[in-house]
C-alpha cells in the first residue's frame, strides 16, 4: 500500500504542478456565471424557470414569440414516431404561420413543469424537464391526461425533456435534449443580439454556456479539457476519484444508526437510498399484508438519502383492497397541511407527503460534520413535522377500523 501511495505522488504532482489544460479548466469552470455562483447549475426547478421566461413571448429578452415558435416547430420535425401519437400536432409549416405572441407559459401547473397554451391558435404544449432527476413512477402518464381532460379542443404536444435525451416511459411524450434548446436560443440570440437589452444578452449568455459546459459533453470547451486531462493523466485522476469523499454512505450510515436508536422509530428494511421506518406509535394503526407486492403496509415512511441532499417521504403503496388504498390518499387530500399530496397522485405509488430536511448545495462538507447535521435535521423533523404527521393520522382516524 505504501508502494502505491509513493508511486501516485509523482503522478498526482504533474497533474496539478506548471499543467496549462489543469489551470485553463479551473480559469474556465471560474468564469462568472450567475448559475454557478448562486448553486443552481443542476436546480431543475430554476432551469425551468429560465426556460420559462424564454419560452414567454412576453417575457423581457427582446426575442418576443421567436423562441417558441422556432423550439415547438424544431420538436415537431423531429424524426420521431412518437410525434404521430400526439392528439392532431401541428406541423412546422403550421406553426411558422401562426403568431404565438399571446400563448400563456405557465411553470408548475398541476405540477407540470412548463405549460404552454395559445388560445388563439388551440394549441397547447406540455413541458417536462429533468436535469439530474428520473421520472417519478406514471407522472407523465398523469400529466398527459390532465392536459387531455382538460384542453380537449386543442392541438397537443407533449416534451420530455433531459441532459441524456432519456427516453419518455409514455408514448405520448417525444424525447428532447437541451441541445435542441441551445442550438434554437444561440442561432437566434445571434441573429438578434442588437435587439437585446444589455441585461438580458447577459443573462443569455451565461445561460447558454451553462448549457454548453454541463449539458451538452460533445461540443463542451470545458468536457474537451476534462477528456484531455484524463487522457494524460488517468492513472491520478482516478485516484482521486477512488478516493473522493462518499457522502451518501456517511449520511446512509448516520440514518441507520438514529433510525434503530429512536424510540419514536421503528426500522422497516431499508437501502441506501430508502432508510424506511415506522413511526412506533402507528405500528398497530397502519394497516399491515406479508403479501404485499411491493411493501408490507399500507403506508410507507422513509428518507430518501441522495448523497447530496436528504428529504423525508410518506407514500401509500399498492394494495389488493383499492377502497382502502383511495381513502387514505384522499384523507390525505383533505388534510393539507401537514400533507402534501397532489391533485392527481399516481395509481400505484402515490406520495402524500414530501420535505427535503438538508441540501449541501454543492459545498463539500467536512465528513466530520455530516453526522451532526443529519442528526440536527432528523431531530428537528421527528420533534416537529412528523408529529404534525401521526396526530393527524391517529387522531383522525384515516385508517378504516
Amino acid at each position: 500500500m505504501t508502494s502505491n501511495l509513493e508511486n501516485i505522488r509523482p503522478k498526482l504532482e504533474a497533474l496539478i504542478l506548471g499543467n496549462n489544460d489543469f489551470d485553463l479548466l479551473e480559469s474556465e469552470l471560474e468564469r462568472f456565471n450567475i448559475f454557478s455562483i448562486l448553486k443552481i447549475v443542476d436546480a431543475e426547478i430554476r432551469h425551468s424557470a429560465a426556460l420559462a421566461w424564454l419560452l414567454d413571448p412576453q417575457g423581457a429578452h427582446g426575442l418576443q414569440d421567436r423562441v417558441l415558435s422556432d423550439f415547438v416547430k424544431q420538436v415537431v420535425a423531429l424524426p420521431d414516431e412518437k410525434i404521430k401519437s400526439n392528439q392532431n400536432p401541428p406541423s412546422p409549416i403550421e406553426i411558422d404561420a401562426w403568431s404565438m405572441t399571446g400563448a400563456l407559459v405557465e411553470t408548475e401547473r398541476a405540477h407540470i413543469d412548463i405549460l404552454i397554451s395559445d388560445q388563439k391558435n388551440k394549441f397547447v404544449c406540455a413541458i417536462e424537464n429533468k436535469v439530474g432527476a428520473e421520472e417519478h413512477s406514471g407522472q407523465l402518464g398523469r400529466y398527459a391526461d390532465w392536459v387531455e381532460d382538460n384542453y380537449p379542443d386543442h392541438s397537443k404536444l407533449f416534451i420530455f425533456l433531459s441532459v441524456g435525451r432519456d427516453e419518455a416511459s409514455d408514448s405520448r411524450w417525444i424525447s428532447v435534449g437541451y441541445d435542441l434548446i441551445y442550438s434554437v436560443v444561440d442561432r437566434l440570440v445571434t441573429l438578434h443580439r442588437s435587439a437585446i437589452a444589455d441585461e438580458p444578452r447577459m443573462f443569455l449568455d451565461q445561460y447558454l454556456r451553462t448549457v454548453r459546459d454541463h449539458f451538452m459533453t460533445d461540443s463542451s470547451k470545458v468536457v474537451a479539457l476534462a477528456r484531455r486531462l484524463y487522457s494524460s493523466h488517468r492513472e491520478a485522476i482516478e485516484f482521486i476519484v477512488e478516493h473522493r469523499p462518499n457522502f451518501r454512505d456517511e449520511i446512509y450510515a448516520s440514518l441507520m444508526g438514529l433510525v434503530e436508536s429512536s424510540e419514536r422509530l421503528s426500522p422497516e428494511p431499508s437501502t441506501r437510498g430508502e432508510v424506511r421506518f415506522t413511526p412506533t406509535v402507528l405500528l398497530d394503526v397502519i394497516p399491515e399484508d406479508e403479501r404485499a407486492a411491493e411493501y408490507h403496509r399500507l403506508v410507507k415512511f422513509w428518507f430518501a438519502n441522495e448523497g447530496s441532499a436528504l428529504s423525508v417521504v410518506v407514500e401509500v403503496q399498492p394494495w389488493s383492497d383499492q377502497v382502502e388504498r383511495d381513502s387514505i390518499i384522499q384523507f390525505a387530500k383533505d388534510h393539507k397541511p401537514p400533507f402534501t399530496v397532489g391533485s392527481n397522485p399516481g395509481p400505484r405509488f402515490a406520495r402524500i407527503y414530501v420535505k427535503r430536511l438538508w441540501n449541501h448545495q454543492g459545498t463539500v462538507p467536512e465528513e466530520s460534520d455530516i453526522d451532526d447535521t443529519v442528526r440536527s435535521k432528523i431531530e428537528s423533523f421527528l420533534t416537529g413535522e412528523l408529529v404534525k404527521v401521526i396526530d393527524v393520522l391517529s387522531r383522525t382516524g384515516a385508517f378504516a377500523e
